[in-house]
């Protein structure tokens, strides 16, 4: 009878044991399935912060390049008006 008792409450013990090393090795997955979301989420951050960057630089570059462009193109017309007005003013001489 006793026998039967110790064999009865080994078994448990064998199972809660088991149970328990199941539920910790869930727990340790579940812990790091979060840690690397986490890490993804914190890469796409990083990767998003780049790319508003390099947006923001080209955005700049461009407004440099369209300044110039219309700079140069006043700057001709500056030249081509007074290009005009020496010659208008070599006729009336």
């Amino acid at each position: 009878m006793k026998r039967k008792e110790n064999e009865r409450r080994r078994r448990e013990r064998r199972k809660k044991r088991k149970e328990s090393a199941l539920e910790e090795k869930e727990q340790e997955e579940e812990e790091e399935q979060e840690e690397q979301q986490q890490q993804e989420k914190e890469k796409k951050k990083k990767k998003k912060k780049k790319t508003n960057k390099n947006k923001e630089k080209k955005k700049k570059k461009n407004n440099n390049n369209n300044k110039n462009k219309t700079n140069k193109k006043k700057t001709n017309k500056n030249k081509e008006k007074k290009k005009t007005n020496k010659n208008k003013e070599e006729e009336k001489k």
